[in-house]
């Protein structure tokens, strides 16, 4: 997925750092419709699995550079459904989250972001 440079600049100020110890509250709790969107720029955070199967968690992120930059949340403030389980930290990380309002302006100034959110989760 692209977005235009022009768009990025707009986009960036809308996003917050996070950073997320282990054994604190889930950063996105199942069964409630995420309150934001977040992207894992280093750390671990486990998701449980799409189907929501009893605990096979999944793990986005890690020292992998192909795991930076994951995201989860997106899909169910789109959808407005609940999350299928907690997303827990797993190691010290560091997330970049955008709250329920501002994902409606991304959603304004971005929409061709919407696809890829909904299926990459």
């Amino acid at each position: 997925m692209q977005v235009a440079d022009s768009k990025l600049r707009v986009l960036a100020p809308l996003f917050e750092y996070c950073s997320v110890q282990v054994g604190g509250e889930p950063v996105l709790e199942g069964g409630k419709v995420a309150g934001a969107l977040c992207i894992l720029v280093s750390g671990q955070v486990l998701l449980p699995a799409a189907d929501g199967a009893p605990r096979p968690l999944l793990v986005a992120g890690g020292a992998e550079a192909q795991d930076r930059g994951q995201w989860f949340g997106g899909r169910s403030l789109l959808r407005g459904e609940p999350m299928s389980g907690d997303a827990v930290v797993h190691a010290p990380s560091l997330l970049l989250r955008l709250e329920g309002p501002r994902f409606k302006q991304l959603m304004n100034i971005a929409p061709e972001i919407e696809a890829p959110l909904v299926t990459r989760e």
